[in-house]
């Protein structure tokens, strides 16, 4: 990815290495496969166990991916951070739900919903993960030539830009705009 200094993201001395994000993934994996142990088998402290892995992790390899100046990666790891923090207060709220005698209002509506949600904003958390480890993992193997400028227009864009215009494509260069040669309607000019 872009480094600030236009190197690659594995040379950015903050750059995310492929490691660490697919080690956010697979924790995120298994915090899901721990939820899943919660609620059939009542597992949770593992469950808890698991979430504190999650927001160690998580966190420095979405702070990393910010700091590497990435036009795609940078969005990316911010969303992961606004999930986690959701997540988290889904959680809170899904624990004194099932295991506490805390009232909560809506009663049997917010115990399902509740649950539910941060079922939901767990698989989107695995989703988002597996996104930014797809995009470090493939600006690593590929150098800087897979990451995409800060102007978020991809560099395979200047280069079929420029080989339009030497096929005389001048529709796409403003500066040489053929000269009409069509008369109007009436044939006067």
């Amino acid at each position: 990815m872009i480094a600030p200094d236009g190197g690659g993201f594995e040379e950015h001395p903050t750059a995310t290495g492929p490691w660490r994000a697919l080690l956010a993934v697979a924790a995120l994996y298994v915090q899901i496969v721990l939820g899943a142990l919660l609620t059939h088998a009542g597992w949770l402290w593992l469950h808890v166990a698991g979430a504190v892995v999650v927001f160690a992790v998580t966190p420095m390899v979405t702070a990393r991916a910010r700091r590497s100046g990435d036009a795609v990666a940078a969005p990316i790891s911010r969303v992961l951070l606004v999930l986690l923090a959701v997540q988290l207060l889904l959680g809170a709220g899904a624990y004194l739900s099932r295991f506490s005698d805390v009232w909560i209002p809506g009663e049997q509506l917010t115990m399902l919903v509740l649950p539910v949600t941060h079922r939901l904003v767990g698989g989107l958390l695995l989703a988002t993960a597996v996104l930014l480890a797809v995009r470090v993992v493939a600006a690593v193997d590929n150098g800087p030539s897979a990451s995409l400028p800060r102007s978020g227009r991809p560099a395979a864009y200047a280069a079929y830009a420029s080989a339009v215009r030497s096929l005389g494509a001048s529709h796409l260069d403003g500066s040489r705009r053929p000269t009409s040669t069509v008369s109007p309607p009436g044939g006067r000019a």
